[in-house]
């Protein structure tokens, strides 16, 4: 599936979508604007913020995050499909893992069973949302969709990091940002085969939730210590500010906790000029 963004910045399935009704409903409830949490890693506690906005450029926000502060997960989805419900389609894939998740018998008793029940919970939303395109007449690569990422600390204080399409987890510590994702995206094949030939848009996604019958979430780990900064974003917030600005947000986090630097990312993005919708989840661990 590749899905992109049309010059204007708009959120359109690069495969062409018809004008048909909509599958699902616009009705359901969607986060709050901004929340605070208090998250754990074994004996590791974490302050989280988390804010969603619909940014300058849409008419509605399609963006979606979830805390569960008793699972100790993070999750943020941004939908896709326009007009086609892409609102409904981050809702049920952050909601429908984190039900996966707390459905299972106890925590994982290692990396290998943890990893394996991100899988099934992905795949199991993908599912979902794929046979309800399906019975609203959508063929494959129409109808909504949504990328997801995702973290959770279920071993100690070792967190599983999981994601499909471009949607990003950012990780800081002692003045250092890593990417703790690669974007599922055509420019990041073209990059990674050597640059060969002209560079495709940058939001081409080869990669989503919902859109084909079966999806292979990307899945890592993150070992969490304290002073540790976790940022995790939709492209609303990475295309308007680059890593060297959330790198100095990260370090602002680390001494003054989450919720003036999250608050602040938000609006520096939207004087950015908000082409898409702005969502992250900011935790600062220790």
């Amino acid at each position: 599936m590749s899905q992109g963004y049309d010059d204007d910045g708009v959120n359109t399935l690069e495969i062409p979508t018809d004008d048909a009704n909509g599958a699902g409903g616009a009705g359901d409830e969607a986060p709050p604007a901004e929340r605070t949490a208090a998250l754990t890693a074994g004996d590791l506690g974490g302050r989280l913020y988390a804010a969603t906005d619909i940014g300058r450029a849409r008419e509605c926000n399609e963006d979606y995050y979830l805390v569960d502060e008793d699972l100790s997960l993070v999750v943020v989805a941004d939908g896709m499909g326009g007009h086609h419900h892409g609102e409904v389609a981050s809702r049920l894939a952050a909601t429908g893992i984190a039900d996966f998740l707390r459905g299972s018998e106890g925590a994982p008793a290692d990396a290998k069973e943890a990893e394996d029940l991100v899988a099934r919970a992905v795949r199991e939303v993908n599912r979902r949302i794929y046979v309800h395109n399906m019975a609203k007449g959508y063929q494959p690569g129409r109808g909504m969709g949504t990328t997801v990422v995702g973290l959770w600390g279920c071993l100690e204080q070792n967190a599983v990091i999981f994601h499909v399409g471009d949607s990003r987890l950012y990780h800081y510590r002692q003045g250092a940002l890593h990417s703790g994702t690669t974007d599922h995206s055509l420019y990041e094949s073209w990059k990674a085969s050597g640059k060969q030939g002209e560079a495709p848009k940058r939001n081409v996604l080869q990669r989503a939730v919902g859109v084909y019958e079966d999806v292979e979430a990307e899945i890592s780990w993150a070992r969490l210590e304290a002073q540790d900064v976790t940022l995790l974003c939709s492209d609303g917030l990475t295309r308007m500010l680059n890593d060297n600005a959330l790198h100095e947000a990260a370090g602002e986090a680390a001494a003054r906790g989450p919720e003036a630097v999250g608050r602040a990312l938000v609006r520096r993005a939207n004087d950015k000029g908000g082409r898409d919708n702005i969502t992250l989840a900011l935790t600062v661990w220790g």
